[in-house]
């Protein structure tokens, strides 16, 4: 939806039309995927740094008056990390007061784009590194890096897709330099990356280690 992590936001899907908001029969919006900061669900929070988000809290979001209460790790069973802050969980307690604003939440995917990768004179600058991350808490198998950094993304990627079915994660290469490796998980579960000690995000075209919030639409039921 793009307002800031930390930001209240009240919608009113009655005082809009259809045109400025979204295409389609109903009036929709869709939200903004975020890293995740943990620092949003201390206690006591603190506003999460531009670009990231936490959990929804009981009175983030109001949509046609009506309050929408806390996100649950409850309703996210696929998620590794941060599971109350999930596009799930989310659209989970969206739909919970869906009668009374008018308004349904369907999860999107989520998305981790990549990282543009270290070349020097045209060689993967930490060529001989050897390394495996791990994808939602499953380790992928050890690559060596060479001097190519399109087989480079390449090994990384396969390496990533053969552990697909246990983290729900897919990986595509590019086949760009500057955009690396782009990972989705199409149930909208949460993406956790861990890149270990070896190798860095550059090395392999990934997002930094952390975990990655996908999106979310908000649909009004009647189409006004």
């Amino acid at each position: 939806t793009g307002v800031n992590g930390g930001d209240k936001m009240t919608i009113g899907f009655n005082s809009v039309q259809t045109k400025d908001i979204g295409s389609g029969h109903s009036a929709s919006l869709t939200s903004v995927g975020t890293k995740y900061d943990a620092l949003a669900d201390a206690v006591p929070p603190v506003v999460p740094h531009s670009g990231k988000s936490g959990s929804l809290k009981n009175g983030d979001l109001t949509i046609n008056g009506v309050v929408v209460g806390a996100s649950s790790a409850n309703d996210d069973q696929v998620s590794s990390d941060a599971k109350s802050a999930s596009a799930i969980a989310k659209a989970a307690a969206i739909n919970r007061v869906s009668d009374q604003s008018g308004v349904v939440a369907t999860v999107g995917k989520t998305t981790a784009f990549g990282t543009a990768m270290d070349v020097t004179a045209g060689v993967a600058t930490n060529s001989g590194t050897s390394g495996a991350i791990s994808i939602n808490g499953q380790a992928t198998a050890s690559i060596t890096l060479g001097d190519d950094v399109e087989i480079n993304r390449l090994m990384m990627t396969n390496a990533i897709n053969n552990i697909s079915k246990q983290t729900g994660v897919t990986a595509i290469n590019t086949h760009d330099d500057k955009q690396g490796i782009v990972l989705v998980a199409a149930d909208g579960r949460n993406i956790q990356i861990d890149l270990g000690s070896d190798l860095v995000a550059s090395d392999v075209g990934l997002s930094d280690t952390g975990t990655y919030i996908g999106t979310f639409d908000l649909k009004s039921k009647t189409g006004e």
